[in-house]
């Protein structure tokens, strides 16, 4: 999963030029957010969201341009150690 990650980020701000996603995820998916951590992202918001398994405690993340380019090695390291 990180491997495709890292390629919908490459995508998103090398050859789209946004300069920020906004991510979600359930807090209690710990590989998701362990994901978004390595690529530099920051929780932004946490709020109870719907999901098909109910209402979860969810975070609303942001991944900067800034923050993928300064990380962006982390994230081919973790994926090589797993």
């Amino acid at each position: 999963m990180t491997e495709a990650s890292a390629a919908v980020n490459d995508f998103a701000f090398d050859v789209l030029g946004m300069k920020q996603l906004i991510l979600n995820s359930a807090l209690e998916n710990k590989a998701s957010q362990r994901i978004k951590e390595t690529s530099g992202a920051e929780i932004i918001e946490v709020s109870d969201q719907p999901y098909n398994a109910g209402t979860l405690p969810s975070a609303r993340w942001r991944l900067t341009a800034e923050a993928w380019a300064a990380n962006r090695g982390r994230v081919q390291r973790s994926d090589n150690e797993s």
